[in-house]
């Protein structure tokens, strides 16, 4: 197994946000984990605990957003590094896709 992370540095985003995106990346074949979470002491706490932040890993800040993929593959890894980069960048453009979501009325399905 592989594991691959990144820091992007002043980059808030809301849990539920990122929890979304992690398990839209965790869907790429030869993904074991993917962890996105805010730089905090607990996010810091809970990846080292699960083995997904090594020591080598950059210093991080409460303001940074951590992200951290184990995969069977380094290209894998560095995709699924990607696809999170691509999800968190289209949630700060409109939103990100909730295919989950069913419109009641065609106005909404408009919206």
């Amino acid at each position: 197994m592989r594991l691959a992370w990144t820091v992007r540095r002043n980059s808030y985003f809301d849990s539920i946000d990122l929890m979304r995106v992690a398990e839209q990346a965790r869907q790429l074949a030869g993904v074991t984990e993917v962890a996105v979470v805010m730089g905090t002491a607990p996010g810091r706490s809970m990846l080292a605990e699960a083995g997904m932040w090594p020591p080598e890993a950059p210093e991080a800040g409460p303001s940074d957003l951590l992200i951290c993929v184990r995969a069977s593959t380094e290209t894998v890894a560095h995709r699924a590094l990607a696809r999170v980069e691509e999800l968190l960048s289209a949630s700060r453009d409109g939103g990100l896709a909730r295919e989950d979501v069913v419109s009641r009325t065609t106005a909404s399905a408009a919206r």
